[in-house]
């Protein structure tokens, strides 16, 4: 059975991963003992690491701006009606 951190098996034997760490945590059920490891590098060709997308930054800002000018008119056209 594998879930989203863990992989289980028939045997005492449970892996978990942690990625962003680079350690893995190998623990035996019946020994109740663990030990840390450090997890295999991915090797990244040239050719794929130019086909990544890289992120826009400003893209958190330029919603916030458009949800603030929305509010902004919305606030401003209920107060219009408000006094008609």
């Amino acid at each position: 059975m594998k879930s989203k951190y863990k992989y289980f098996y028939d045997n005492p034997w449970t892996v978990l991963k942690f990625p962003k760490r680079n350690k893995a945590i190998l623990y035996n059920g019946k020994t109740k003992q663990y030990g840390f490891y450090d997890l295999q590098p991915v090797p990244i060709d040239e050719k794929s690491a130019k086909k990544l997308k890289t992120v826009d930054n400003q893209y958190p800002v330029k919603l916030l701006m458009f949800l603030a000018g929305a509010l902004g008119v919305s606030f401003a056209l209920n107060v219009i009606k408000m006094f008609m």
